[in-house]
């Protein structure tokens, strides 16, 4: 891995450290001990974002999200805004699928990250070619990545149909050539 990358994965990791431990003491009573009890579905086929929740000690149950990932971006306030609400979609998606049905105190955690040069989204690249363009443009340039992260549960006092927390993190990273 490059500095960069072991960097950002680090950074995830201690955010995702964060809003387990917040999450799991204030909104679900439960204390930081039993954060490994409750049943993780992350909804996200990302192996990065496997990987983090594996540094913090969980392992989830993977349940990749099946929205379209479609949301109009010029309605959105804030790239950051944006990513955001794209994660509580994903998550929104699979909480539907799994919590009714779930047998124990289930979290569902959706995220999207996406980068921002120029005032323009940059989403995952959908072919080499767009990749290579993608590189090209950040290369040697300063952006911003925004990620959204959403939390659906099934707890007592939480509807299972909104998200019980979500936010965005928005990091600068420098590019090299």
């Amino acid at each position: 891995r490059s500095p960069q990358k072991a960097l950002m994965l680090q950074r995830s990791a201690c955010l995702s450290l964060l809003l387990s431990s917040t999450m799991a003491t204030t909104l679900l009573g439960v204390g930081p001990a039993r954060i490994a009890e409750l049943q993780w579905i992350l909804a996200s086929g990302s192996p990065r974002r496997l990987e983090i929740f594996r540094l913090m000690g969980l392992d989830p149950l993977v349940q990749k999200s099946d929205f379209a990932e479609d949301l109009p971006k010029d309605s959105f306030a804030t790239a950051a805004a944006y990513a955001q609400a794209t994660a509580v979609e994903k998550a929104r998606e699979v909480a539907a699928r799994v919590l009714p049905d779930a047998s124990k105190a289930t979290i569902v955690v959706g995220s999207d990250t996406i980068v921002e040069i120029d005032g323009d989204v940059l989403e995952k690249p959908g072919s080499e070619e767009e990749a290579v363009n993608m590189l090209q443009r950040l290369s040697g340039r300063k952006h911003l990545v925004h990620s959204g992260v959403a939390v659906f549960c099934n707890l007592p006092g939480q509807d299972t149909a909104l998200a019980s927390v979500s936010f965005a993190e928005t990091t600068e990273v420098a590019f090299s050539q």
